[in-house]
């Protein structure tokens, strides 16, 4: 048996270091070659190769690939929380519960705005897409519609599909970075009578916490429209 040159590739001297002994060309096969042990199970090992094979790989040169990382971070390192914390649990779990509670809420303080976000902007920090654009897209104007079957005036059945979308907070159109976005927080649908008596001013709506819509008449009276829950 030929003993492999060391330019030989990994793969092959692997496979010229195991030779059985079932060779028929060997005329004594039950000899053994000098530098070769016989194991249990009938093959040659040559011990020289295999020691060399058994030597460490050198260290590669290329550098480790970091995936999902755009800067390093030390160990046990967190990122930094969002700007807005989590919301707290509701204050009610019906709807004539948070109804009930939000009253309450206004009743205690009737002259201050109780929006969640006055601004209009939802609690983004910079307008997502389509935010700048007064007509909704397709897909936000079908999630509004699904949201909310009616219009969201007090007591109205119109259905949404035949209600305008409506900005909560009044759309600059002068500088619609400044007033209210068009965004999923800041949509409702109200038929062409709401929406009209809306923009007259002669009724005032905010959207409160947990998607209350907080309705004001002309003679002071509060009306609370809370989700579907």
């Amino acid at each position: 048996m030929s003993t492999p040159t060391r330019t030989q590739t990994t793969d092959d001297r692997r496979r010229a270091t195991l030779t059985t002994t079932d060779n028929k060309d060997d005329p004594n096969p039950d000899t053994e070659t000098e530098g070769t042990d016989t194991g249990n199970n009938g093959f040659l090992y040559d011990t020289d190769l295999l020691a060399d094979l058994a030597e460490p790989e050198p260290a590669s040169t290329t550098p480790d690939l970091i995936l999902g990382r755009t800067r390093p971070l030390s160990a046990g390192h967190l990122p930094d929380p969002p700007p807005n914390p989590p919301r707290a649990p509701a204050p009610a779990t019906t709807a004539a519960g948070l109804a009930d509670y939000y009253r309450a809420v206004v009743a205690g303080d009737p002259h201050h705005d109780h929006a969640e976000h006055p601004d209009g902007h939802g609690g983004h920090p910079t307008p997502p897409p389509g935010a700048l654009t007064y007509t909704p897209g397709t897909a936000l104007a079908t999630y509004i519609r699904a949201q909310y079957p009616t219009c969201r005036h007090p007591g109205c059945t119109i259905a949404s599909n035949r209600c305008d979308l409506d900005h909560i907070v009044e759309f600059d159109h002068h500088n619609p970075h400044r007033g209210g976005w068009t965004i999923a927080a800041n949509l409702a649908p109200y038929c062409r009578t709401h929406h009209n008596l809306k923009t007259s001013k002669l009724w005032t709506t905010e959207k409160l916490p947990y998607d209350v819509i907080h309705t004001t008449d002309p003679h002071g009276n509060h009306y609370f429209d809370p989700p579907e829950l």
